[in-house]
Formats: structure tokens, sequence, C-alpha cells
């Protein structure tokens, strides 16, 4: 382990140095440990066993072989439903693509945190940033992450008639929509397969005069903007 700190590898051990076990409990505890070192992402390949035994005593190697950690990915997509609209139907116009860089670090400081970063331009715009830090405590049970993100929209979904989606397309390259998120999330991770994360965020979201003549009702009241708090919670438990 070049990269990752050892008391990572260690947070996901079923067993610690001193512990009592019973022969088939260790047994047990070395592919379980296998398992959970394997489920962080962080390795390619991993073995726990025993290399050397005296008496009641047992030694154990943990083999860990890490992965590249670093991910700039370039972006390419047409906007379009399918390949054949807008290959047929616009005449495969770079027009209505959108182009960038989305790039991931998965092991920053070798704590298992990780950076993204989408960076994405073109028919539609988006900058969105997010770090995660399982644990920022020395007893390794809580952590952290935040989420930001700007994007705008030429294209638009305003409204349904009979069953289908309206669309509004602009013949100028202005924006219609335009959309802001922060979040913030605490994770409490108190054993091993356990995760507690609690999220608090903001959302602020415009759209174009034009929206609002096509579909009054499409923020309430016959807003352009709306923006509002929210609150959440999820639990996973990893098996």
């Amino acid at each position: 382990n070049k990269k990752t700190k050892s008391f990572i590898i260690e947070r996901d051990l079923p067993f610690k140095q001193g512990d009592n076990l019973t022969r088939d409990a260790l047994i047990k505890d070395l592919l379980i440990a296998k398992e959970q070192l394997i489920n962080t992402s962080l390795f390619l390949d991993v073995s726990v066993y025993v290399e050397n035994r005296f008496g009641q005593l047992v030694f154990i190697t943990v083999y860990v072989k890490e992965r590249w950690y670093i991910f700039p990915l370039p972006y390419f997509r047409y906007v379009d439903p399918n390949f054949n609209t807008w290959w047929v139907t616009y005449n495969h116009s770079f027009k209505r693509t959108n182009y960038g860089v989305k790039f991931l670090h998965a092991n920053i400081s070798g704590r298992n945190d990780k950076l993204t970063a989408w960076l994405i331009t073109g028919y539609s715009h988006q900058i969105a940033l997010k770090y995660e830090r399982p644990y920022f405590d020395k007893r390794l049970k809580n952590g952290y992450s935040f989420y930001i993100s700007y994007s705008n929209q030429r294209e638009l979904n305003y409204g349904t008639d009979l069953s289908k989606q309206q669309f509004f397309t602009p013949d100028s390259l202005f924006f219609v929509r335009h959309a802001f998120k922060a979040e913030a999330n605490y994770i409490y991770r108190p054993g091993l397969r356990v995760r507690h994360i609690f999220k608090v965020g903001y959302i602020s979201e415009s759209i174009a005069d034009t929206i609002l003549a096509l579909n009054k009702n499409y923020f309430a009241d016959g807003h352009t903007h709306e923006s509002f708090p929210y609150i959440g919670y999820t639990l996973k438990y990893t098996n």
C-alpha cells in the first residue's frame, strides 16, 4: 500500500491486533477481511492469510495491490434521446452535443477520499464538484461529503399533451433553464457493513419567460424562479 494509509486498511478488518479468536472464527474472518477490502474499491487484488504461527500466536499478512486512482475522462454525447434522431433528424449536428471532461481522483490523501469534477459545455453546460471523506476522526466512524453544481439548458420539456412530452427548442442558442444545487452529507459508519448518511441541501432553479408563456404552471403561481432546502437520510448495508 504505497498510497493508502495502513489504518484505512485496518479499519475494514473484522479483527485487530490482540484479539482472541477460535480457529473457525479466524478462518471466517479472513474471508470477510478480503471481501471488505475489495468493497473499498481501492485495490485490484487482495489476499489476507496466516503468515506464521507460534503456539497460540498467529501472524496475519494483508497483501493488497493498489489500483490506478486518477481518471481524467473525456466526455462526448449527443443530447437527443437516441443516436438515430441525432444522426438523421438533426443531421448529426455538433451543435446538439455536449463535450468536456470528467475528472476523478479516488484516493487523494490515501484515506479513501474521493474528488470528482465535471466540466461540460456545448448544447448544455454543467460544472460540478464533489468531495467525500469517509473518516475524519481517530475512531474512523465519522465522515462527510459535499457536492455543488451549476447547469444551464437550451432545450426543456415544459409539459405533456396526451401523455406525450412537449419540448421547447429555441432557434437561437440561449438558455431557458438555470439550476444550482449544493449539498452536504454527514456519514456515520459504526461497524463494517452499515452506513448512515444524513444530508442537507439547497436547490435553486429559474426558467426563461418563454417557458412561462408555454406553461404558466411550470412553477407554482406563475413564478419563473423556485428555490428550496431539503433534508434526507440514507441507510446503506453492504454484505
